[in-house]
């Protein structure tokens, strides 16, 4: 069986292919969940849960917003994102096993960020400005698509 290329995470999330998009999901969801041949990167069932937890409830916001300005939603959303980070230095500091998923998750959320700027560069002036952004559906997608393959790899606790 040929060796897959290993795949990582675009600069612009925004523009993530599908396929590519499905590809990284399972090599990261695997990894996560199996380690490599020295056991190493494993990520536990709970740890990636607790982690969703918080993008899940990022989610809920994203799909409704309420009466809100685009500037405000945009604001609130980015803070949000940049406010995962001390949560995944918090778990790498408690465990380092987590190293990998820590800067895999940290390339991730800095890449969404930067793409979620360039959406709302482009679409704040519009007379009808959308409050869909591409990157946080991507950035959503990566990180369901995580723990969709852990399960599927076999992660446990």
């Amino acid at each position: 069986m040929p060796q897959t290329q290993s795949i990582t995470i675009p600069t612009d999330i925004k523009n993530f292919d599908p396929d590519i998009l499905d590809e990284y999901c399972r090599q990261k969801g695997k990894l996560f969940a199996q380690g490599d041949n020295e056991g190493k990167f494993k990520v536990s069932s709970s740890k990636l849960r607790s982690f969703f937890t918080r993008v899940t409830s990022m989610r809920t916001y994203y799909r409704n917003p309420g009466k809100i300005t685009l500037e405000r939603f945009y604001e609130k959303l980015k803070r949000e994102i940049i406010l995962l980070k001390p949560t995944l230095a918090y778990a790498y500091g408690r465990e380092k096993d987590l190293k990998y998923f820590y800067e895999e998750t940290i390339s991730l959320i800095n890449n969404t960020i930067n793409s979620l700027k360039e959406e709302f560069e482009k679409n704040k002036n519009k007379k009808e400005p959308s409050f869909r952004f591409d990157s946080l559906e991507n950035f959503f997608s990566v990180l369901e698509g995580f723990v969709a393959y852990h399960k599927f790899y076999g992660g446990k606790e």
